[in-house]
């Protein structure tokens, strides 16, 4: 096969790196080249067969260097297959109202592209790689609910790859 993919992500603690980096190495299994680098990075997407994009959820919102990605690359990703997902601690509580929310976390990739595929996924959460003021606020949690564990379901972002390797081939 050899279709060269992008698999461009934006992360603040790990999480959606690991995400990537997932389905970047799916995508190998199957047949692709798939190429896993920070957006940030990116400097075109010229050369490439399709792109992956992915971002971590903040206050409800993706990445800004993923918006900035996307805007730089609109019109050439436009013309590729497209495919995006999000990594959020929403759906950390599998229930309808947390994956409608975590469903709204794709819009701005939805909005700006037809994707040939988009979906949420779980992340973690480690207090140890937050920055120094978020570590302070979590730390005042006394609920339990910001303690260090990993939200991600492997086996479910490995499928959701395999069934982009047969959209994308």
């Amino acid at each position: 096969m050899n279709k060269k993919v992008l698999v461009a992500f934006a992360t603040r603690c790990g999480s959606t790196e690991g995400v990537a980096n997932k389905i970047g190495d799916v995508l190998n299994e199957k047949g692709f080249n798939a190429e896993v680098l920070p957006a940030r990075q990116v400097r075109g997407v010229e050369g490439y067969n399709a792109v992956v994009m992915g971002s971590c959820v903040r206050m409800g919102r993706i990445m800004p260097e993923m918006k900035r990605f996307m805007r730089r690359n609109a019109a050439a990703i436009g013309r590729l297959p497209a495919a995006c997902f999000t990594v959020c601690l929403a759906l950390k509580d599998d229930t309808a109202e947390k994956r409608q929310e975590a469903q709204n976390y794709l819009r701005p990739f939805t909005a700006a592209f037809n994707p040939v595929a988009a979906a949420p996924f779980a992340g973690a959460f480690d207090m140890a790689k937050m920055n120094p003021f978020f570590r302070w606020v979590f730390s005042k949690d006394k609920t339990g609910a910001f303690k260090t564990s990993d939200y991600r379901d492997w086996a479910a972002i490995g499928s959701w790859a395999e069934a982009l390797a047969g959209k994308l081939a």
